[in-house]
């Protein structure tokens, strides 16, 4: 297998792992081992596979290797493409009017990119990996969490605040679905939140006028930190009770009052699907974004190393994440994300993800805001 480092550590990988969903001829088969042997030993996809090209693939073949790939897509192998146009969809249709969001052409790409490393000041924030908890909220805490990069940023450092999720989802959102990344991006613009910090179990660790409710939980099926083996595992099929939208700062020691701390975006965009380098120009210039991609059960127990889906474990749901920076390690090119699955996760609530490739939609679905 040669000298590279498995790019995938979590559950562990072997090729009789790996299969097929549906039917597919004898010769798909062969060239299925072949194009994965390829990938685990020489760490990079072999440019017959898909016969992408330098061109990025339709939808329809997007989800066609997807299956081929192995990915156990199930009772949902209807839903996901459907999932998935719906998140695009909805993003072409918000306010796409954001002046000098996308004006990047003379921008000069490094080779390796990290907000923390670019906006010191912020990078607190930046780093800040928010615990979802039993809640399907992560295009609410996605959106809140670059909100507040963003306006570190934007303020040369001088506003430090974490941004509401809990409101957000009380209020312009919900808890129990799978919703649209547009939806929260819509209430940050037309609304706006206010401030208010990750999970507390005490007053006085809780900061900002709506701090966030859900308790944290374990998200891995093979936990090893002590920290997330001592939590209770998940179970996304908890109900909640519908949010209350607050009219008053629910943390008793703020000292504004709620009508005094909202923050909004100016505007709202998508970055188009595929455009890699838009994506990289726009961190850039204006921090940190959100993008969604199609979450497999391998995901939840990552530990380290770059991500990329070979076909353990079935499909979850959309999950929502924060894009910081880019990379490249032995030759293989990634992503550097915040996930919101608490810092007891990955590497410290952050991750390394496989780019350039459309992998899982994850250059997909992709938008920011601007103050």
């Amino acid at each position: 297998m040669g000298g590279e480092e498995n790019i995938y550590e979590g559950k562990q990988v072997t090729l009789w792992r790996i299969h097929a969903i549906g039917k597919f001829q004898l010769a798909r088969m062969h060239l299925l081992w072949v194009n994965l042997i390829s990938v685990i030993c020489l760490g990079d996809l072999p440019s017959s596979f898909a016969q992408w090209g330098s061109d990025y693939p339709s939808l329809s073949t997007l989800i066609e290797d997807l299956k081929f790939l192995g990915g156990e897509l199930g009772e949902y192998k209807d839903m996901v493409p459907s999932e998935v146009e719906q998140q695009v969809s909805a993003l072409r249709d918000i306010d796409q009017f954001c002046p000098n969001s996308l004006d990047l052409e003379d921008v000069q790409l490094p080779r390796v990119f990290d907000a923390r490393n670019q906006w010191k000041e912020c990078a607190g924030l930046i780093e800040t990996p928010w615990d979802q908890g039993n809640c399907r909220s992560s295009s609410v805490l996605a959106v809140a969490s670059m909100a507040a990069d963003r306006l570190c940023i934007s303020s040369n450092g001088t506003v430090k605040s974490t941004l509401s999720a809990q409101y957000l989802m009380a209020c312009g959102s919900a808890c129990e679905t799978n919703e649209l990344l547009s939806t929260p991006l819509e209430f940050m613009k037309h609304t706006g939140i206010p401030t208010g910090s990750p999970y507390a179990s005490d007053n006085t660790t809780r900061s900002g006028c709506v701090p966030y409710e859900i308790m944290p939980c374990n998200h891995s099926n093979t936990p090893v930190n002590p920290d997330e083996i001592s939590l209770e595992p998940c179970d996304y099929n908890d109900k909640y009770s519908p949010l209350e939208c607050p009219e008053e700062c629910t943390n008793p020691v703020y000292p504004k009052k709620l009508d005094e701390d909202y923050y909004k975006f100016k505007c709202i965009y998508e970055i188009e699907e595929y455009e890699e380098k838009k994506m990289k120009k726009d961190i850039l210039k204006n921090g940190p974004i959100v993008a969604g991609f199609v979450l497999f059960e391998d995901f939840l127990d990552y530990k380290k190393g770059i991500y990329r889906h070979y076909g353990y474990g079935p499909y979850i749901r959309i999950q929502h994440v924060k894009i910081i920076g880019w990379g490249v390690e032995k030759k293989v090119p990634y992503w550097l994300g915040v996930n919101f699955f608490g810092d007891a996760w990955g590497m410290n609530g952050l991750f390394k993800f496989f780019r350039g490739r459309n992998h899982l939609f994850i250059e997909t679905m992709v938008a920011a805001g601007r103050f």
